[in-house]
C-alpha cells in the first residue's frame, strides 16, 4: 500500500518536479496530496489521514520554519521532511529542533533520495509511536497496581498479620522504615532486591540501601521532614539508584506514602526495578542515531 504524502509546495513546477522524480525512483510508493499554502496543508491534515508530509518554507502564509511549527503542533505524531531551496546548515537544524525528521536541499536530493528520506522518517515515527505506547501501558499498569497496593497497605495497617501477608507476597519490594530512617518492615520481594535478609537490615538505616553518593541527600531529606518541613517525595513515583548487598548498582521506582501510629509516623516506600526500562530508552536512543545517520549518509 503506498504512503499517504502531503506535498506543501507552492511552487506548481517544483510541485511537478517531484512528483515525476518520486515517480521515476519510487513508483507506486506514495499516492500524492499536493497544497500550495499552509492553511490548506493544515485543513487537509485535520480532515484527512496521512502518513508523512514533504514541506517547502517559502509559503504565501508563513514565514520561515513557521509552517513546520505549526504542522507539528497540529499534528505531533505526523513525520515531516522539509524540502527547501535553501542551503543552509543552521536552517536544517532548527527545523529538525522545532518538529521536523529531516531536512532537504532542493537541486541537490533525487527522487531516490527524497524516497528513502520519506520513508525513513515514517518508520521511526511509527517506531517512537509504538514504543510510547507500551511505555505508556506499562505505567498505567504499575500505576493502578502501586495504587492498588498502596490503598491496601492503608486498610491493614491496623492488622499486622494481615498487612505482613500482604507485603510477603506484592510482587514489589516494600520496605517500611520509621522516622529516623531505620527499616522496621522488610518483605520477601525486598530480600530478592537487595540481596538482604530480613534479618539483616531491621533496624539499620535506610542509607544501607542507597549508593553513598547520593546518602548526603538523603539525610538531608531526613532532616527537613523531622523539623516539620516539606515531604518532597511524598505522594509521588520518582526513579533513584539503589543499593545491593553485593555492592552493584540498578535504577529502581519509588513511591512513598506514611502514615501516623501511636509510635510515630511510619514510611512504606513501594520498589520496583525498572532496569530493562532503562535498556530499552537505550535501544531507542541508538535506534533514532542509527536512523539518523543513516540519513544524513544517504543524502
Amino acid at each position: 500500500m503506498p504512503l499517504r504524502l502531503l506535498l506543501l509546495e507552492d511552487n506548481p513546477d517544483d510541485a511537478t518536479l517531484v512528483g515525476h522524480s518520486l515517480a521515476a525512483d519510487a513508483a507506486g510508493e506514495f499516492a500524492i496530496t499536493h497544497a500550495e499554502r499552509l492553511a490548506d496543508a493544515l485543513a487537509q491534515i485535520r480532515s484527512g489521514s496521512f502518513d508523512v508530509v514533504l514541506s517547502d518554507l517559502g509559503l504565501p502564509d508563513s514565514v520561515g520554519l513557521d509552517a513546520v511549527r505549526a504542522i507539528a503542533a497540529c499534528a505531533p505524531g505526523l513525520p515531516l521532511v522539509v524540502l527547501t531551496g535553501e542551503d543552509d546548515e543552521e536552517t536544517g537544524r532548527e527545523a529538525i529542533r522545532v518538529g521536523a525528521e529531516d531536512y532537504l536541499v532542493k537541486g541537490k536530493s533525487s527522487g531516490a533520495m527524497i524516497a528513502r528520506t520519506l520513508r525513513y522518517a515514517t518508520e521511526r515515527k511509527r517506531f517512537e509511536a509504538g514504543l510510547r505506547a507500551a511505555n505508556e501501558a506499562l505505567e498505567r499498569r504499575v500505576a493502578e497496581r502501586t495504587a492498588a497496593l498502596e490503598a491496601a497497605l492503608v486498610r491493614l495497617q491496623e492488622s499486622a498479620s494481615r498487612a505482613h501477608a500482604l507485603t510477603e507476597t506484592a510482587s514489589h519490594a516494600i520496605i517500611v522504615a520509621g522516622q529516623q530512617s531505620t527499616i522496621v518492615e522488610w518483605n520477601a520481594a525486598a530480600e530478592r532486591l537487595f540481596g538482604y535478609e530480613r534479618s539483616e537490615v531491621i533496624g539499620r538505616p535506610v542509607t544501607a540501601l542507597i549508593p553513598e553518593r547520593y546518602r548526603k541527600r538523603h539525610l538531608e531529606g531526613v532532616a527537613r521532614v523531622q523539623a516539620g518541613g516539606e515531604r518532597h517525595v511524598l505522594g509521588k513515583t520518582v526513579q533513584l539508584r539503589g543499593l545491593t548487598k553485593s555492592g552493584s548498582e540498578f535504577p529502581l521506582e519509588l513511591s512513598l506514602s506514611a502514615w501516623e501510629t501511636s509510635e510515630g509516623t511510619l514510611f512504606a516506600a513501594f520498589i520496583r526495578d525498572i532496569t530493562e526500562r532503562k535498556r530499552a530508552e537505550v535501544a531507542l536512543a541508538r535506534q533514532k542515531d542509527l536512523y539518523n545517520t543513516l540519513s544524513q549518509t544517504n543524502q
